[in-house]
């Protein structure tokens, strides 16, 4: 019997599985997922950033609706119409023109 037992060779385990990518082609494909990710960043971040001036545009209108000074309303509106569109275009405008632009 010990003989026998002698001859048992030890088991061999098998090499550890790579989970690095072994071909040119994984490496592409992270690369345009990477690639795919940032540019989905970089576009919900210049979205962010195009409505910020809601975000405070609502606060400003909701202090106002506070102190019920409802005159300030038109100072938001002018600030509001200056950041939407071409400021030479806007900051003239008074009066009667005014009111006809925001029409």
């Amino acid at each position: 019997m010990e003989e026998k037992l002698n001859k048992l060779k030890e088991i061999e385990l098998p090499e550890a599985v790579s989970y690095a990518p072994e071909t040119l082609a994984w490496y592409i494909l992270y690369v345009i997922v990477f690639s795919l990710i940032l540019f989905i960043i970089w576009k919900r971040y210049k979205k962010y950033k195009k409505n910020l001036y809601r975000k405070f545009a609502l606060k400003e209108l909701s202090e106002i609706k506070k102190t019920k000074k409802y005159i300030e309303l038109q100072t938001l509106v002018k600030r509001i119409a200056l950041i939407l569109n071409d400021r030479k275009e806007v900051a003239s405008l008074t009066g009667e023109n005014w009111w006809n632009y925001l029409n």
